[in-house]
């Protein structure tokens, strides 16, 4: 099926040389939509979901989010954690939690080892996801099960969910269940100001979940779907027989289908905190890094997730590329976060929704300032199974083009035909498969970025 965009001339687009912050349509306001404000009705609803529609689907696919939950002292109580950390531990105390350690794709990266479109990044950072309570306090309620409270019992269900993946055969072949595991967390100890930092990051991972339930919810009004319908491919609880027998015609029989069944939802995200070093600040060389004096604090790329959420500190450097590949500056906002689709989202709604391609470029005017970010990822869930949505199902906001277009009489083109929309990175780079389970699409991406992970404990599956 083609999908038809309206013309460009109904379109958000900015100037090749504007910033996102000046551009009013890229500005949305969540306390329209929050649930918690008592003072979100209605029609302030309404009007977010309006904004929403016409910057996930006439726009860029990013955008800047204000009075979002994510403010006041949890935002400036993680960053100072964050600074302490890469500030005032040592690199022995930062190797100590090294992802080189981490089957799970957990832990410390130092600048340099990770990579992106083949090129070494000029940044260090902690990778943090679901801590393996989270799964099982799921898989409990899951089974209509209380949560025991006692350290003692937790250990024990703990060994004995992974037990059970290692023993079963048909589990052993999902390599993907290996993202699911513990955090490696610095240590507090002797490091003042560090105390609460592993409080922070939980607290701060479980604010953007919500956070990300109630975009997606929001995502479904503005799109004209059926309620719940992407929340489920989100958490993980579509019936997997069902899409199944949607996507392929006929029910799966595969065992280890059979067996990821067994475990239930699986939620996967990630979560960074990251420092891009000033550009010739020896402090930070790696010998691994290509260059200290590199201007790629991250390579172009585009998320290959659901929703991002994006707090950065006041330093430049974020760029997102428009439809013409020209780069346009995101600066930092006071009170105000960065959001952008993932290209699961672009796949599922056929790319009605664009998957932005975004860069850090490390800029000689900012050489002497340390910039820091706190991203954080959400993902379909491990065991999901990605299902387009229909013609049928995007006929409600099909029409509702069709309809501006005659009142404004524009002509439609179609924004996926190639040369419409230039990018550094290929459309589909990292797309889902429907008869395929998501988390090897996590896994894919994961690998090709930290070799040395794969190098320590996957050489013969990678």
């Amino acid at each position: 099926m083609t999908i038809q965009i309206p013309s460009s001339d109904q379109g958000i687009k900015p100037s090749p040389t504007a910033s996102l912050a000046d551009l009013a349509d890229y500005r949305l306001d969540y306390s329209l939509w929050d649930p918690s404000n008592p003072s979100s009705t209605e029609e302030t609803r309404r009007r977010f979901v309006n904004s929403l529609r016409s910057a996930a689907t006439l726009g860029l696919g990013f955008f800047y989010l204000s009075n979002t939950p994510l403010e006041g002292d949890r935002r400036r109580h993680l960053f100072s954690r964050t600074r302490a950390f890469f500030q005032e531990t040592s690199l022995e105390d930062k190797l100590s939690i090294e992802m080189a350690r981490s089957r799970h794709f957990r832990g410390y990266t130092a600048v340099g080892d990770e990579m992106t479109l083949g090129r070494k990044d000029e940044r260090d950072q902690i990778d943090f996801g679901y801590d393996l309570d989270t799964y099982l306090d799921r898989r409990r309620a899951a089974v209509g099960r209380e949560e025991s409270g006692q350290k003692q019992e937790w250990e024990e269900e703990e060994e004995s969910l992974i037990s059970e993946w290692r023993s079963d055969p048909e589990l052993e072949k999902l390599s993907f269940l290996n993202l699911v595991g513990p955090n490696q967390y610095p240590s507090e100890e002797g490091h003042p100001n560090l105390v609460g930092f592993k409080d922070s990051v939980r607290d701060w991972s479980t604010t953007c979940e919500e956070l990300v339930v109630q975009l997606t919810k929001a995502l479904e009004e503005a799109l004209g779907v059926e309620s719940g319908r992407l929340v489920r491919t989100l958490k993980g609880e579509d019936d997997q027989d069902q899409v199944g027998d949607r996507v392929g015609g006929e029910s799966e029989l595969d065992p280890s289908r059979t067996a990821i069944k067994r475990l239930g939802p699986l939620p996967f995200c990630r979560m960074k905190v990251i420092r891009y070093p000033p550009i010739s600040d020896p402090t930070t060389t790696n010998n691994n890094s290509n260059n200290n004096d590199s201007d790629q604090g991250v390579g172009p790329h585009k998320d290959s997730g659901w929703i991002t959420l994006l707090a950065t500190s006041d330093v430049a450097g974020l760029e997102v590329q428009d439809f013409k590949g020209n780069w346009i500056d995101v600066p930092h906002i006071d009170g105000e976060m960065v959001v952008n689709f993932g290209q699961q989202i672009e796949y599922q709604t056929r790319g009605l929704v664009q998957a932005a391609c975004h860069r850090v470029v490390r800029r000689q005017d900012s050489k002497s300032r340390t910039r820091y970010s706190i991203p954080y990822f959400s993902f379909p869930a491990l065991n999901a199974k990605l299902r387009p949505l229909s013609e049928k199902e995007l006929k409600p906001l099909l029409d509702l083009w069709s309809e501006t277009e005659e009142e404004g009489n524009h002509q439609r083109e179609d924004r996926h035909r190639e040369g419409i929309i230039v990018s550094d990175v290929p459309k589909g780079d990292l797309y889902a498969d429907a008869d395929d389970h998501f988390g090897w699409v996590a896994w894919k991406g994961l690998v090709r970025s930290h070799p040395k992970v794969v190098e320590n404990f996957y050489r013969a599956i990678g």
